[in-house]
């Protein structure tokens, strides 16, 4: 959705120029984790409802993402996304998720961060399929077979997180 807003020309003429801005109708958290060096794989779900509105094909991977509450602050979905979507309870650990940007998604704006897992990825430490969740826990898999998912937006937000680990590798 775009508004339109009428701006004061910043030449100094005082003129007003009409200019549209993006104004999300959503808001949402997503998180790429990584595993191993220069994030040769990824920790993806599966999501198992169809959202075609927000370019979600049932039955795509992607990284956990979840929409941002009325009231809730960013910081908040992140939380609530790692224990309902990653559970770290199960001898999962994870580094702090550093901000990556800010992506538009059809007519909503995702809040991406990345994170690396702490150890050795361990098959039986996700969380399990709730009843009546809307994503299953798939494991690390590696970049490209999650970006060949189909869902929108995984692209843009998984090639700037990976460029940002390799640059983050190499100066190190």
């Amino acid at each position: 959705m775009y508004a339109t807003v009428l701006l004061t020309e910043c030449s100094g003429t005082g003129g007003i120029m009409p200019k549209k801005i993006f104004v999300p109708r959503v808001e949402s958290v997503a998180l790429v984790i990584f595993s191993g060096p220069l994030g040769r794989l990824v920790y993806a779900i599966k999501e198992l409802v169809e959202k075609l509105e927000i370019g979600k094909p049932g039955n795509s991977y992607s990284f956990p993402w979840e929409t941002v509450n009325p009231g809730e602050s960013r910081k908040e979905t992140l939380a609530r996304l790692i224990l309902e979507e990653v559970d770290c309870t199960m001898g999962i650990s994870l580094t702090e998720p550093q901000f990556l940007g800010d992506f538009q998604v059809y007519d909503t704006m995702a809040h991406a961060y990345w994170c690396r897992l702490e150890g050795e990825p361990n098959p039986n430490g996700y969380r399990g399929q709730d009843e009546g969740s809307e994503v299953a826990a798939v494991g690390f898999i590696g970049p490209c077979e999650l970006m060949e998912s189909g869902r929108e937006g995984v692209v843009p937000i998984l090639r700037a997180a990976i460029e940002l680990v390799v640059e983050a590798e190499r100066a190190t």
